[in-house]
């Protein structure tokens, strides 16, 4: 094994983080977009959601990534 498992367990904590921020800052703009007015505003605050979304896939890919990881690390013990 190349990490330790607490070093694991620390970008599962911060990929955890991620996620959380980024689905609330998508949830905000939209919210954000019902309240505009102009369409202008609204496109660019769908264009900003569709973004935030992306990074939100992104991320809860890398999480499952580093749950498994830790799954493997686990593994590894019990195989001691």
């Amino acid at each position: 094994m190349n990490k330790s498992l607490l070093e694991i367990l620390e970008e599962e904590k911060r990929a955890l983080r991620n996620v959380e921020n980024f689905k609330y800052s998508k949830d905000g703009i939209l919210e954000m977009a019902k309240s505009e007015t102009e369409e202008s505003n609204i496109q660019s605050c769908f264009r900003i959601a569709k973004e935030y979304e992306k990074k939100l896939e992104k991320e809860e890919e890398k999480l499952l990534s580093i749950r498994k990881e830790i799954k493997e690390y686990f593994s590894f013990l019990e195989n001691l």
